[in-house]
């Protein structure tokens, strides 16, 4: 999961002593819907008890996350990952409560997984894709693990597994979700190029609003 695999270099480490042939599969979801996603499975009791919007915690992170990692966008992946995991920006871990930006940087989970594993062990699939034709995905993910027997993937029904609602004016809103959503392209360009792909193939339509945005974003609080 991401939030394993955000944590530290570990987990990739300690799997792959326990089982170096290993096959890896990430299923990711677009960085802001998952971010938000996030934010109402912790919104009880961390976010609600704050009083804390995810607008707020998602702009009051942004500028530290641009201090530390911007000057590593163009560097090689030795230097990218060092910022991601190193101690240099281990700030970052209580300014961004729950990793609602860092689970979502993805680049850097997968290229480290693929570096621990090898990048043929490593199939990355979408929660997107996963809606618009799970049996195929469900195929590909076998196809991947080697399954010795023959599998058949029936039509899969969604699962909500996040059913907390948070108050209307802790939702997001419509300017620090295109913001969110500008602020991660580079980062998911990283990504894509790293897996020869592009965000129609992960089905990450940046065309399509989540229809619960609202138009205005409340005005910042102060927590204690």
């Amino acid at each position: 999961t991401v939030t394993s695999a955000a944590e530290s270099r570990l987990p990739a480490m300690r799997a792959a002593l326990d089982s170096p042939a290993a096959r890896v599969v990430f299923a990711l979801r677009e960085p802001v819907d998952r971010s938000f996603s996030d934010y109402r499975f912790c919104y009880r009791p961390y976010f609600e008890a704050r009083n804390l919007a995810w607008d707020d915690a998602v702009a009051a992170a942004l500028p530290l996350y641009d201090r530390c990692y911007n000057r590593t966008l163009a560097a090689d992946d030795d230097a990218r990952l060092e910022a991601y995991y190193g101690p240099s920006c281990l700030h970052l871990r209580r300014a961004d409560p729950y990793g609602l930006i860092r689970k979502s940087l993805y680049y850097y989970q997968v290229t480290f997984f693929a570096r621990v594993f090898g990048r043929a062990a490593v199939l990355v699939v979408t929660a997107e894709q996963l809606r618009a034709d799970a049996p195929a995905v469900a195929a590909a993910v076998a196809a991947h693990a080697r399954f010795l027997c023959p599998f058949t993937f029936p039509s899969i029904a969604p699962v909500h597994a996040t059913l907390t609602s948070p108050r209307p004016d802790h939702f997001w809103s419509r300017p620090v979700y295109h913001r969110l959503r500008r602020w991660f392209e580079p980062y998911n360009a990283l990504l894509f190029a790293y897996l020869d792909t592009d965000p129609a193939a992960f089905r990450w339509n940046p065309t399509e609003e989540p229809r619960t945005l609202r138009d205005v974003s409340p005005r910042r609080r102060t927590t204690r």
